[in-house]
């Protein structure tokens, strides 16, 4: 339940009607106060006098003297009271029967009436005289008045001039209410004291104006976990909520201005505006003080100035020599943009490790120590002699979707359908010289003993992937493959830690999941994989010879999805949570940097590499 306060209407509603009664219930008491204090009002009696032929005795005393009704002049009756209430509630104006020569500031009626009121003002040129009518829905509802151009024209022109006068009453009225509280104060000491010694004038002139709006209310909130224990049926809370707006503007003396614009209600701290300004006479020392929102403007391009501002900013002159110091933080920040031709020129940098991390794999260790050579010639790629290309390869990921067998959907971060799914083992030395291999000079683990030193044994000579190269037989696959055997693959092959995932695997779709380089033996996702989530791959390529390879269980998805069906035979290259000790470390590439937008031009890319030590400047050439 929430007691909440009335709607503003309502209140404004309230309060007008509670002071119109209050006020008139104050004139009626002043105006009879008032007439009860005051002096009756004078009165003029006529002096009775009787006639020459009027009947008079001779020697007597005649008692209709005009001195004997003196002591009628104090007249009994009371005094209107009224009078105060016809002065401040007048009659409304009577309406004359005419239709009026000058247009009225309101019309006879208490209500609108639109475009039915209509009010003409018709010349009759051949003796130049005026004819004013007033209608209502296309009928006269005043008498048409004539009259005479002369008679016009005067009308006219005193009714202009007192329109004149009313609108500007008005317009000062109005900037007296906005000019707000008004404070002015003369500090006393004169020319002589301190303060006009700082701020020249020895006088305070400032302007406040605002308004502070409050409501306030109630919220009672129950709980009946807390009623049941300790038995109180809710709690009543206060809700107060405020708005403030103020504005000060004047000045102190006749150096320093003062400007603040403060509004709760505006979203940004740089809409409200405080400003100080203190400027010193030709011949002081210090010329300017701003603080609040200040900016530094300089007349070079090397060195910028700054807009928006907030702190200090100070401007010193010391004979011939001028200082500008500005103390400050800046609320907002400039930009440029260059459009040629109707695209953008956009300028940026990026850092060696800012790299496409677990996006891209390579998909063997000697696509890895091709890599160098394949781009030797900055023209075109150059591709080993004895590979024409991949002809197709089959991506599985392991991941939520994967592990709960969904049936919706597939693609990276989707849902799968069914037959995607399948249980597989994932090798990393698949296709690579195994244990005991004396091809080369490769290392007596082969890439078991750690990727980074089986590349560092062979170089560029790291041999094409190859069945025949690898420890594993034809029977030892075939057991690999079978869910019942008990095959330990650390004991068995000599398998670490990370060498090796028997999971369930999704396939990914090509085009839509990844894209495929066909000749430096690559894969690249459309996202980044999370630390838990492995990649392993299947694929063929064509050599020189025309001969086909085939590396893992390619197009040979398991009839099942689940623990109990046939396995596939997958080469790993990402198992689960990496380390750089891992095998698969080096397969993970790093050396691919996204740059951002779309519809690049070639002619019109540049890319500069520095290189720059600690402590010195960047530089264009390695040591």
């Amino acid at each position: 339940m929430r007691v909440s306060p009335a709607s503003e209407p309502l209140r404004l509603l309230a309060l007008l009607g509670s002071v119109a009664v209050l006020g008139f219930l104050w004139l009626v008491l002043h105006a009879h106060s008032a007439a009860a204090n005051e002096a009756p009002w004078p009165r003029v009696f006529t002096t009775a006098v009787a006639d020459t032929d009027s009947v008079a005795v001779p020697n007597v005393a005649d008692s209709l003297r005009a001195d004997s009704l003196g002591a009628l002049a104090s007249d009994t009756t009371e005094t209107d009271t009224t009078r105060r209430a016809r002065l401040y509630f007048p009659a409304p104006r009577r309406e004359g029967i005419g239709a009026p020569l000058v247009d009225r500031n309101t019309r006879p009626y208490q209500f609108d009436l639109g475009a039915y009121w209509r009010r003409e003002v018709l010349l009759d040129s051949t003796d130049f005289r005026y004819t004013v009518t007033e209608q209502v829905a296309g009928q006269d509802v005043r008498v048409p008045v004539e009259t005479d151009l002369p008679t016009y024209r005067d009308l006219r022109l005193r009714s202009s001039v007192t329109e004149g006068f009313r609108e500007l009453a008005a317009r000062r009225s109005q900037q007296r209410r906005r000019g707000g509280l008004g404070i002015t104060i003369d500090i006393p000491g004169g020319s002589q004291s301190t303060f006009s010694t700082i701020f020249g004038k020895n006088e305070v002139d400032l302007r406040v104006n605002g308004q502070a709006n409050i409501d306030l209310g109630f919220d009672y909130q129950t709980n009946e976990l807390d009623q049941a224990v300790t038995g109180r049926s809710g709690s009543l809370n206060p809700d107060f909520g405020q708005e403030l707006s103020l504005g000060i503007t004047g000045t102190i003396g006749d150096k320093l201005r003062i400007n603040v614009n403060y509004d709760t209600q505006n979203q940004f701290d740089f809409e409200n505006q405080v400003s100080l300004v203190y400027e010193g006479y030709a011949d002081d020392i210090i010329q300017r003080v701003e603080a609040g929102n200040v900016f530094l403007q300089t007349p070079s391009e090397l060195i910028r100035g700054g807009q928006r501002l907030f702190g200090l900013r100070t401007d010193l002159q010391f004979g011939g020599l001028n200082v500008t110091a500005v103390a400050s933080q800046q609320d907002a920040e400039s930009d440029a943009l260059v459009i040629e031709g109707g695209s953008q020129t956009t300028t940026f940098d990026i850092q060696p490790y800012e790299y496409e991390n677990n996006t891209h794999f390579f998909l063997a260790y000697h696509f890895y120590n091709w890599w160098d050579r394949g781009h030797s010639n900055p023209t075109s790629r150059t591709i080993n002699a004895d590979l024409q290309r991949i002809t197709g390869v089959e991506v599985w990921l392991h991941d939520n979707a994967a592990i709960n067998g969904t049936t919706a959907g597939g693609g990276v971060g989707g849902a799968p359908g069914a037959e995607t799914i399948s249980y597989a083992t994932a090798l990393v030395d698949l296709a690579e010289p195994g244990p005991g291999n004396t091809i080369l000079n490769a290392p007596q683990e082969g890439v078991l003993a750690g990727g980074e030193a089986y590349l560092a044994a062979l170089g560029s000579g790291a041999p094409l992937p190859d069945s025949t190269l690898d420890q594993y037989s034809t029977q030892e696959l075939a057991l690999l493959r079978d869910s019942s055997s008990t095959v330990n693959l650390e004991a068995d092959f000599g398998l670490g830690q990370g060498d090796s995932e028997t999971r369930a695997f999704r396939k990914l779709e090509e085009g839509v999941d990844y894209t495929l380089d066909e000749y430096l033996g690559y894969v690249s996702l459309r996202r980044a994989l999370t630390e838990n989530e492995v990649i392993a791959v299947s694929y063929q390529y064509l050599r020189a010879d025309g001969s086909v390879v085939t590396v893992g269980d390619f197009g040979q998805g398991s009839t099942s999805g689940s623990t109990n069906g046939d396995r596939i035979i997958l080469k790993l290259l990402r198992g689960n949570t990496p380390t750089p000790s891992d095998a698969s470390w080096a397969l993970t590439m790093r050396n691919i940097y996204r740059v951002g937008g779309r519809s690049l031009q070639a002619d019109a890319f540049e890319l500069n590499l520095f290189y720059e030590p600690n402590g010195s400047t960047p530089q264009t050439t390695l040591p």
